[in-house]
């Protein structure tokens, strides 16, 4: 399989793109909960493409699409004030020529297994840690270059997939528990803005494609 590369190495195609989501930025055009892209009006995603294809992210701007609806889904998660310029961050973050093959496995690594902002923190049963824990060091394994087979795998998310909703169900009570100043809706706001810097700081750390 031919590796995707982002912007397809050409500068002037992120720079096309940049441009594009500034202008819709300047015009007020970036609206969340308003759908894809709607008389000249979208979400992150449609103020990008003119569309409401992730898969068109991968042929015009060689950018995996499933990097594309975690950019698609933090849009719609951050405070309004925020996800009007995440479009434009999102793009800056991507420098032509780079290989994002591994971003959202580093993603969803840091998002169960952080120390500090990672969902294995709120699991309530050794029972949930272990499958959060399963799960997240099957990504490590992925990114360290190890095959896993896809019963492995499927194995792993089925025993995890009620272990992480559960324990990131808590999050946000957690940490309005911790802080009196702060309701859960808060603290959820606080969870999206580490997430959406991590997706940014993984970008911009992303290698070169050979």
């Amino acid at each position: 399989m031919k590796t995707l590369t982002a912007y397809h190495g050409a500068e002037e195609t992120k720079t096309k793109y940049l441009e594009r989501v500034r202008r819709h930025r300047k015009a007020d055009e970036i609206i969340q909960g308003h759908g894809y892209w709607r008389g000249g009006r979208g979400c992150a995603i449609g103020c990008t493409i003119h569309g409401a294809s992730h898969q068109a992210y991968e042929n015009e701007l060689g950018i995996p699409q499933a990097i594309a609806r975690l950019e698609d889904g933090l849009f719609e998660a951050l405070s309004t004030d925020l996800a009007t310029t995440w479009p434009e961050r999102f793009l800056e973050a991507i420098t032509p020529g780079q290989d994002l093959g591994d971003v959202v496995d580093r993603f969803l690594h840091w998002l169960l297994l952080d120390p500090k902002d990672g969902v294995l923190r709120f699991a309530r049963t050794e029972e949930q840690r272990k499958a959060i824990q399963g799960i997240g060091d099957l990504y490590a394994k992925k990114i360290a270059g190890e095959e896993v087979s896809r019963r492995t795998w499927r194995e792993a998310r089925t025993a995890a997939a009620y272990a992480a909703a559960a324990a990131a169900a808590d999050d946000a009570a957690d940490d309005a528990a911790d802080d009196a100043d702060d309701d859960a809706d808060a603290a959820r706001s606080r969870a999206r803005v580490r997430q959406s810097e991590k997706l940014l700081e993984l970008l911009r750390a992303a290698p070169m494609a050979v």
